[in-house]
């Protein structure tokens, strides 16, 4: 997921999330983080059991499934990840598995 103002939006859907208040994260303000479970409470979804990694990380990991689509020219040059629709869901559930 990728951070804009505190609130991360998801690579494969555009989710909007934030990290769990007892996240050590919580208002750290990384870029990328990696999450394993999302809870909904009344302060809407949020991430738990989160890291923060580098974009390239997933593409390094998972080029058959993440590639990079160009730059963000509003994100100080960031690349932004996209995910291959082309790939079986047998294949994203072994890439879900590694993160």
């Amino acid at each position: 997921a990728a951070s804009f103002c505190k609130v991360y939006v998801t690579v494969r859907n555009g989710q909007r999330l934030t990290p769990a208040r007892g996240s050590v994260l919580y208002g750290a303000g990384h870029r990328w983080v990696m999450y394993n479970e999302v809870v909904e409470t009344t302060a809407g979804k949020q991430m738990r059991e989160i890291t923060a990694i580098q974009p390239s990380w997933m593409t390094d990991v998972a080029p058959h499934f993440y590639k990079y689509t160009g730059v963000d020219n509003d994100d100080g040059g960031e690349k932004k990840i996209r995910t291959d629709n082309s790939t079986s869901n047998k294949d994203r559930k072994k890439v879900r598995r590694l993160f």
